[in-house]
């Protein structure tokens, strides 16, 4: 639709069709996928502001007497755990490390920091396959709250062969690109290289060592 109403209005659009009216749905499922109920807003609304009033909406209607709401890092913002707090929702959201200050980074990069919890053995039909995993765990005040840090040897080893791979691909598409601003688009390359003149982009050795 074009036409705007009170519900029906253009807002952000995940499809990019920012000039057709929308609303905004939020949709309750469970942990399997099966949906139990849903809030309707007009489609202007930013979806951030949407947290605190369909929490309540389902805290209310299935009569619940605690709610822990847990997230990913898209909504780790001081004004959304703010709602939260001053409306008594628990919280568990996925934070940005590289948006900590200096200092912080300095101690979540500081091994003595941590306290080991054990290796976990992931089984394998061959025995001589079976690998172990060091799992290590800190937690950092961070102003009232507690920022808890996780580290994990099998989650670190993907980490590195994922970024060397993306470092190869990256230096053999920079020696063989005519069109070399084209990986300007793709974020997994923007944060390794720096852009000198009108086309000519290069390595930047600095972020690849941090």
């Amino acid at each position: 639709s074009f036409n705007e109403d009170e519900l029906k209005q253009n807002g952000y659009s995940k499809d990019m069709k920012f000039n057709q009216s929308q609303i905004l749905l939020a949709l309750f499922v469970t942990d399997k996928g099966l949906p139990i109920g849903y809030e309707v807003f007009p489609g202007s609304t930013f979806e951030g502001h949407t947290l605190v009033t369909t929490l309540t909406a389902l805290k209310k209607r299935y009569k619940l007497d605690d709610v822990i709401f847990v997230a990913d890092r898209g909504l780790f913002s001081e004004d959304n755990l703010s709602l939260l707090e001053s409306n008594g929702f628990k919280y568990i959201v996925g934070a940005r490390l590289k948006n900590m200050n200096k200092k912080l980074q300095s101690c979540i990069l500081d091994e003595n920091n941590y306290q080991s919890t054990g290796f976990v053995v992931h089984q394998r039909t061959d025995p001589n396959k079976q690998k172990e995993e060091r799992q290590r765990i800190a937690s950092f005040p961070v102003k009232h709250r507690y920022l808890v840090v996780h580290y994990s040897s099998r989650r670190a080893k993907k980490d590195k062969y994922d970024r060397n791979e993306a470092i190869e691909k990256l230096t053999k598409k920079l020696q063989k690109s005519k069109n070399p601003k084209s990986l300007l688009s793709n974020y997994g390359y923007k944060k390794y290289i720096d852009v000198e003149g009108d086309v000519n982009i290069t390595l930047n050795q600095e972020k690849l060592k941090s």
